[in-house]
């Protein structure tokens, strides 16, 4: 069953599409992705070209991004001490500065033939899989577009139905589509003072998007009015989001949890919606499968790719982006409001010391990542095979296999003098490819005696349950190793979607 209804699904599929154009980037440059956890690391990480406060704990700073490091690219990214996701969580100092620059920056492109847009993304929540904004702090992406990117994509644009099923949903999701119906209900014209409301399907943009038009051009994004504008638009949609949620989702959203639907309280959610819109909402959710790969278990990606798995949001998410059609601005916000692009991830843990079995593993795997201890064995002997192996099926058998990282495994969590020793031996061992995770593993040899001793056997997180509902057999240890092992689980799937939005 098609998550839209026929009408909207037609609509969908007549779509323009083709994939995101890359940054053109400086030769020589690094396109590694490492994360910006403190202002420290703008510094370190990439070229900052100002840093401007406003108050103790406010204030943006603009980037030559290292990575992708973009020829016509500028990035304005909130530089204050705590994370402000989004735009709505900074003063309208802070939005005025945006609007200057922005302003500036399209005046730059004009005199260079270069089409501007100006965009970002907010989804705060989503840690556990893919998301729409990797580094949580707010940054807004400046881009110039060359004539010849612009007449690269009218070349290959096609429609989207012709594209597979996971294609499609990445360049023209069915959520986004129901978002814009749903932000054209709820979103009051008369509110506004700079945005003006394009309806809803009618044009390709407005059919995945809520857009509307600024009559002033780029000079409107000095106006206070706008800043008012944008605020008023993400107060909407997150009193769309929240009495969705409320009204047809059971259970609650968090790390590696999604509620269940309940499709048959669509006429529950108190919102101002159009009967078209509203039994485009029921019929969503009808559709909706929460669960992860139910029915196709071991078909793998082919089985993916002919059936539709969509999971609910661990909160509200949507992309702002301005584009120039000709004389005329405009504002896209695209709004996921009830799904991400889903997923499931399948960890093959393969023993270094079965030479045939690891290089089979790592030909079908996308990512690898290495435990180690701080023994020399580990170093000198398992890590280097590791190292030999996955350079020889890089080269040969699977170009897309990456090292995603090195994990300390089995060591004391604050033991900073052997990790920095264990780091320094392993960028010797596998060069400029090795990162090293945050998170550690620690140790406790009884935990995993306990894993597995018969009568227990099993995971540590199911020992740490275990123990939760009173089995005192099992040692306070296994909830820190619980914990250890959520976290370094999150921290792969931030750095594999880092790693992804570069490429």
């Amino acid at each position: 069953m098609a998550l839209l209804p026929p009408d909207l699904e037609e609509l969908r599929s007549r779509l323009p599409a083709v994939d995101s154009l890359p940054v053109k980037g400086f030769p020589k440059q690094s396109t590694a992705v490492r994360r910006l956890r403190t202002v420290q690391h703008l510094y370190e990480r990439a070229g900052v070209l100002a840093h401007i406060g406003f108050a103790p704990d406010e204030g943006y700073a603009l980037t030559d991004k290292t990575s992708p490091h973009g020829v016509h690219e500028l990035m304005m990214i909130s530089a204050g001490r705590s994370h402000r996701p989004g735009l709505h969580d900074h003063s309208p100092a802070f939005a005025g500065a945006l609007g200057v620059i922005a302003s500036c920056f399209a005046a730059h492109c004009a005199e260079r033939d270069l089409s501007p847009a100006v965009s970002w993304s907010y989804d705060p929540a989503t840690r556990d899989r893919e998301s729409i904004q990797g580094e949580k702090r707010f940054h807004a992406h400046l881009i110039g577009r060359t004539a010849g990117e612009r007449a690269w994509v009218a070349e290959h644009a096609q429609p989207a139905g012709s594209l597979s099923p996971m294609r499609r949903r990445r360049i023209a999701e069915e959520a986004s589509v129901l978002g814009a119906l749903l932000a054209a209900d709820c979103i009051d014209p008369d509110a506004l003072r700079v945005l003006i409301p394009v309806p809803a399907l009618s044009s390709p943009a407005a059919t995945t998007s809520a857009v509307f038009t600024l009559p002033g051009g780029w000079e409107e994004f000095t106006a206070p009015g706008l800043y008012e504008d944008l605020v008023y638009v993400h107060r909407k949609l997150t009193r769309i989001y929240d009495e969705i949620i409320r009204a047809c989702t059971l259970g609650v959203s968090g790390i590696w949890k999604r509620p269940a639907v309940d499709p048959g309280r669509v006429d529950e959610v108190r919102l101002p919606l159009t009967v078209p819109t509203r039994d485009a909402l029921a019929h969503y959710f009808a559709a909706l499968r929460p669960g992860v790969l139910d029915g196709i278990q071991g078909a793998g990606a082919c089985g993916r790719q002919a059936v539709t798995h969509v999971y609910p949001l661990a909160g509200l998410a949507y992309a702002v982006t301005f584009t120039q059609a000709g004389n005329r601005l405009h504002a896209h916000v695209r709004a996921n409001v009830f799904s991400d692009l889903g997923g499931a991830a399948v960890f093959i843990d393969s023993p270094p010391e079965n030479p045939n079995l690891l290089i089979m593993c790592l030909a079908a795997a996308r990512w690898l990542v290495t435990p180690v201890k701080s023994d020399g064995a580990s170093l000198e002997d398992g890590l280097k095979d590791i190292a030999r192996s996955f350079s020889m099926v890089k080269a040969q058998i699977n170009p897309m296999l990456t090292l995603l990282g090195v994990v300390h495994f089995s060591s004391p969590r604050n033991a900073r003098g052997i990790h920095k020793e264990v780091d320094e031996r392993a960028k010797k061992i596998l060069g400029k490819v090795s990162h090293t995770f945050q998170n550690v593993i620690g140790q406790s040899e009884k935990t995993a005696e306990l894993a597995r001793r018969p009568g227990y056997f099993c995971p540590v997180h199911e020992l740490h349950e275990r123990r939760l509902q009173g089995d005192r057999t099992i040692p306070e240890a296994a909830s820190a190793l619980a914990q250890d092992h959520d976290a370094l689980t999150i921290e792969i799937f931030e750095r594999a979607q880092m790693l992804r939005s570069a490429t």
